[in-house]
């Protein structure tokens, strides 16, 4: 049933998806308590040839999971969003940006999971008072070039490909915020995607 509608809705490669773990996990409570959202894990959508797949930055490193694995599991809901074409200038930058969006994927599957950033981030919304005052709020002091969690790999694969926006992620409270710091939540209500599908699987 959620196959033939993801197919009627013609998913696309460059498509982002949300996840929300159902059942206890104890990083997936962490991350949407500490984000007070519901979503707590992104991809980003690849196809290659008939194949579908998400490439996501899990624990054990970035890599390209079949859409189908998640079709056929009852832990999780999952929403589909898409990069709004009125992000960008033309419509000419808008594909590629999708075309860089999905090269930035593909290339970054092998790359490690980016625990001491994740780790930056919990500290940054337990700390309150003067600390919360002096820890970075858009940039993360602990962040690897070769590392990633979920939200920093979907960001960078569309970061800097709009000359309207420099992080379409980034919300209008912290227009300059740096991949390294974005979460699930600040994809999932940016204000440059739209929804595709939501369906509880």
């Amino acid at each position: 049933m959620l196959l033939k509608r993801i197919q009627k809705t013609k998913i696309k490669s460059g498509d982002i998806l949300l996840f929300h773990t159902k059942g206890f996990s104890s990083i997936s409570w962490a991350i949407r308590s500490l984000t007070l959202r519901y979503w707590n894990h992104v991809g980003i959508i690849v196809n290659e040839s008939d194949y579908v797949y998400v490439v996501e930055a899990l624990f054990r490193g970035v890599a390209k999971t079949p859409l189908k694995k998640y079709l056929n599991n009852s832990k999780y809901v999952i929403q589909s969003i898409r990069v709004k074409r009125n992000a960008y200038r033309t419509k000419q930058e808008y594909l590629r940006a999708i075309k860089t969006a999905i090269r930035r994927a593909k290339v970054s599957v092998g790359y490690k999971y980016d625990y001491p950033s994740i780790a930056y981030l919990g500290i940054k919304y337990l700390a309150r008072g003067f600390l919360k005052k002096i820890l970075p709020q858009t940039w993360n002091p602990l962040n690897s070039r070769l590392a990633f969690f979920c939200s920093e790999l979907v960001c960078y694969c569309y970061s800097k490909t709009s000359s309207r926006y420099k992080n379409i992620f980034a919300g209008e409270k912290h227009p300059h915020q740096k991949c390294d710091t974005i979460t699930p939540k600040d994809i999932a209500k940016s204000r440059h995607v739209y929804k595709i599908l939501w369906e509880e699987i």
